[in-house]
C-alpha cells in the first residue's frame, strides 16, 4: 500500500479518531513526504490514534499528528511498526 499526496484527517473538537493504515495483512506499506495524517483535538480533548503497520517495510516519511486541544486535553498515539522501519526521506 502506498500513500502518495495523501491527506487523512480525523480530527475534531472533541477528540481526535481512529486511523489504521495497513496492518496484518499488509506486505509493505509506504507514505510519502507529501502525505499527512493527522487525528488531533481541535478544541478540548484528547489526541486520536494513529497505527501504520506491515509485515513488511514500512516506510514513513510524511507527517503524523494526535495532538490534545489547544484547550486541554492529553496527546494520542502514534505507532509505526513492522520488521522494517524506515523514516529516512
Amino acid at each position: 500500500m502506498t500513500l502518495a499526496s495523501t491527506e487523512i484527517d480525523a480530527s475534531g473538537a472533541k477528540g481526535g479518531g481512529t486511523i489504521r493504515v495497513g496492518g496484518a495483512q499488509a506486505r509493505s506499506v509506504a507514505m510519502d513526504a507529501a502525505s499527512t495524517i493527522a487525528a488531533d483535538a481541535t478544541a478540548r480533548g484528547r489526541g486520536g490514534a494513529v497505527t501504520i503497520r506491515s509485515i513488511g517495510t514500512t516506510a514513513v516519511h510524511g507527517l503524523i499528528s494526535a495532538q490534545g486541544g489547544p484547550q486541554g486535553g492529553d496527546g494520542g498515539r502514534i505507532e509505526t511498526s513492522g520488521p522494517t522501519v524506515d523514516f529516512a526521506g
